[in-house]
């Protein structure tokens, strides 16, 4: 507007925290095939958050996300007894994702133009699946095969875009993306649990893979003075743990492995331009 400062604000701020959990606990199963036992979590967050503002005087324009993924997934089987003619399996399983634009624009005709943006992005799951115990002497009996897995998917992708404008004397562009995951996967077989397998393998794996992809952008444009800055931090922090532990016994006609893997994807880019 002429003569006038206008200023513009966006602000999304979104979060999940679920518990998601699939067990068999204190029982005693017979007579079937096979046994699955199965928990997932898919959350996935899409945020989008923009300003624009124009002013005679001065424009300002400002953006902010505030993305964060914290859920439990739990699969196990605790002081059971299970017999199963074919496949015992426990899986634990999470797939997030967050997809993430933020952007500012400020302009004016006169003094200055700033614009701001700023995004944040973290993913903090923990996914669990073991075998623990057992009911009686009996424990697990598989006819060809037992599975403990483990496995967390996280993908994060991120842009933050700001340009400051101004026909006048200043204007200033800033943007800052910050990306994170820092998940925890454990899959075991532990404290006395007793596995008997007639035929096939006993496999227990716990695997992360982290993808993430941020983009910081600003510009600065002005008649006097043009400023403009980028900021964008990525990183994993993952911890990935698969164990045979605490007086666990394992009998197998086939392989026993116990595998841990983590993988992980990072680009990250930060660009300014002042004119």
């Amino acid at each position: 507007t002429k003569g006038k400062a206008c200023l513009a604000g966006s602000v999304s701020i979104n979060k999940t925290n679920n518990e998601t959990q699939a067990y068999l606990h204190n029982s005693s199963i017979s007579g079937v095939n096979k046994v699955n036992v199965q928990a997932e979590d898919k959350s996935i967050i899409q945020s989008i958050a923009g300003a624009l503002a124009f002013g005679g005087k001065a424009g300002v324009g400002l953006s902010f996300a505030w993305n964060e993924l914290a859920n439990d997934v739990w699969a196990f089987i605790s002081d059971s007894d299970v017999d199963a003619a074919s496949t015992v399996t426990v899986d634990a399983t999470t797939d997030n994702s967050i997809d993430s634009i933020t952007a500012a624009i400020g302009a004016s005709k006169e003094t200055m133009a700033a614009a701001a943006s700023v995004s944040i992005n973290t993913i903090s799951n923990t996914t669990t699946a073991y075998i623990s115990g057992k009911k009686s002497a009996a424990g697990i009996d598989a006819g060809n095969g037992v599975l403990v897995n483990a496995q967390d998917d996280s993908d994060i992708f991120a842009i933050a875009g700001s340009l400051g404008a101004s026909a006048g004397k200043v204007g200033v562009g800033a943007s800052v993306a910050w990306s994170e995951t820092s998940n925890i996967v454990d899959a075991s077989i532990e404290n006395s649990a007793d596995i008997d397998n007639a035929s096939g393998d006993v496999t227990v794996q716990a695997s992360s893979d982290s993808q993430i992809e941020a983009i910081a952008a600003a510009g600065g444009i002005a008649g006097k003075a043009a400023i403009s800055g980028s900021f964008s931090a990525v990183q994993t922090n993952n911890t990935v743990k698969a164990n045979v532990k605490n007086l666990a016994q394992i009998n197998t006609a086939g392989k026993l492995t116990v595998s841990a893997e983590d993988t992980a994807g990072i680009r990250s880019i930060a660009g300014n331009v002042a004119l």
